[in-house]
């Protein structure tokens, strides 16, 4: 069955292959982009990029990146989800979100990204969450810090260099 969140003004919901078009625009903006790796070329790259997340995560995990898409008018404005990652060589879960720019101040990063971490937690059973983020990304850390992330590190991500790590700890809450 597929996966499916809602909060109060979006749907979270698996991305499907017709969803690529309006990802690929979103990708394309290279002010949303910044402080995220290089977006695809071709809007055929983009919409491979979702078949391989399908196969990779939904399939495999039961999770991943979700579409965020407006209940008024079933808009898509961004992705926000849960990933594999490392940090250090030890496997973490990292929450990800990103928004299309008209969208930006209006708090919809935050309610996902809340929804996404009370799904980590209540029906994932997840202990822990981290949140890579660039230093310098100040509205990325507001929303992790909105949700309850609390600052650990810095420390070396993938191809983005030096990033502060963030973390959120159901464990003792």
């Amino acid at each position: 069955m597929a996966f499916r969140a809602e909060t109060e003004r979006m749907l979270l919901r698996e991305f499907r292959e017709a969803d690529a078009e309006h990802l690929f625009r979103i990708y394309r903006n290279p002010t949303v982009m910044r402080f995220m790796g290089p977006p695809p070329d071709r809007l055929e790259e983009a919409r491979n990029k979702i078949i391989r997340h399908r196969e990779q995560y939904y399939r495999q995990y039961g999770y991943g990146l979700w579409a965020m898409v407006l209940k008024e008018d079933n808009r898509l404005i961004g992705r926000s989800g849960l990933l594999q990652a490392e940090v250090e060589g030890k496997p973490v879960i990292e929450i990800a979100y990103l928004l299309d720019q008209g969208y930006w101040g209006q708090g919809y990063a935050t309610e996902a990204a809340r929804a996404v971490l009370t799904i980590a937690e209540k029906q994932f059973k997840m202990e822990r969450v981290v949140a890579f983020i660039n230093p310098q990304n100040f509205s990325s850390i507001r929303v992790a810090e909105r949700i309850g992330f609390v600052y650990n590190r810095e420390t070396e991500y993938k191809n983005f260099g030096k990033v502060s790590l963030y973390v959120s700890s159901f464990k003792n809450a």
